[in-house]
């Protein structure tokens, strides 16, 4: 019994991450402004796939998963094919299917009331091992948020990312230019005799870390 119930569960976690494709029909639109002041509505709307866009991914998503569904039922019968073979899959096809699937396999990962042991297990991969996309990718999505070349902005930055999650990856990096504390302003009250500074870095200011997107 158990063993039908956790096959039930898995293809229920599939069933609904496909759904969610779909989006909610019922949901107000936005009127929030994004950082450049461009309306989210305006900038969702030029932004939307087109029919044949979503068809494309659906068709892409239904081949993903024909493996997981083909191995559905002999995992059923098999406990040892559904624990070292099947689950893994599971976890593998959320991977490769983007960030919404991976937060439903997070997710999953800390219901092992709602799923079994060994599926949650091999989901947690998802957390602390997201896929990560290339440097190169970054160095585009990074370049085209600050408008010029990483070189012109970082004295450092880190081609390896320290983190990946469902939506981002995070790179340390070090600002060229130092950011001095309390640079909103001069002081009101400046000393007179300032001590001098101790010597910049010459590697550049202060660390930071940079997000980029998987998408």
């Amino acid at each position: 019994m158990r063993v039908r119930v956790s096959v039930l569960l898995t293809a229920l976690l599939v069933a609904l991450a496909l759904l969610s494709l779909q989006g909610d029909p019922d949901a107000q639109p936005s009127t929030a402004l994004l950082a450049d002041g461009t309306d989210e509505r305006e900038y969702n709307n030029a932004k939307g796939a087109s029919p044949l866009e979503l068809l494309g991914r659906s068709v892409g998503l239904g081949l993903l998963f024909t493996p997981v569904t083909a191995l559905a039922l002999p995992a059923a019968i098999s406990p040892s094919l559904r624990v070292n073979v099947f689950y893994p899959l599971v976890s593998q096809t959320l991977a490769r299917c983007g960030p919404a699937f991976i937060k439903w396999g997070q997710w999953a990962a800390t219901r092992p009331d709602m799923f079994p042991e060994a599926l949650c297990t091999a989901l947690e991969s998802l957390q602390s091992q997201a896929p990560r996309h290339s440097f190169a990718f970054s160095r585009r999505q990074v370049e085209a948020a600050l408008g010029g070349s990483l070189e012109d902005t970082f004295a450092d930055f880190e081609t390896e990312p320290v983190a990946s999650g469902s939506i981002a990856q995070v790179h340390r990096a070090k600002l060229r230019t130092p950011v001095a504390p309390g640079a909103d302003g001069p002081s009101p009250n400046p000393d007179p005799n300032p001590s001098p500074s101790p010597n910049p870095n010459p590697r550049g200011g202060g660390a930071v870390a940079m997000a980029a997107t998987h998408s």
